[in-house]
């Protein structure tokens, strides 16, 4: 797999300010793959698949403070993940009592505000 960077620049929700953003982009050497599924008789082909699979453009990321833009699937899933959450510790504090020892319920909030890093 071959990588490369792709940048960008635009306004940073976070920063408030035209800013350079980065993202790592995975790419697949179909070619290569194509060759070992022929010379292995197909026991290759798994590899490929889970190769191919996994290639894609990861997300945004401003390079002066950091922040994160996250896809729209990502975005989802963290959605749910909170929701969840959410939905957990609401069905514990009808039962009762503090949360489990080391427990954390819905992160820091907000999707579209991650903790400052240090």
């Amino acid at each position: 797999m071959g990588k490369r960077i792709e940048q960008a620049q635009w306004k940073c929700p976070r920063c408030q300010r035209v800013t350079v953003q980065s993202r790592v982009i995975t790419e697949t050497n179909h070619v290569a793959h194509i060759l070992a599924v022929v010379f292995l008789c197909g026991l290759w082909l798994p590899m490929w698949i889970l190769a191919a699979w996994s290639e894609g453009a990861g997300n945004w990321r401003c390079v002066e403070c950091g922040y994160e833009h996250l896809s729209e699937k990502e975005r989802r899933r963290q959605e749910k993940r909170l929701r969840k959450e959410t939905r957990q510790a609401a069905r514990h504090r009808e039962k009762g009592g503090p949360l489990p020892r080391g427990e954390v319920i819905g992160g820091w909030g907000s999707l579209d505000d991650p903790p400052e890093r240090q």
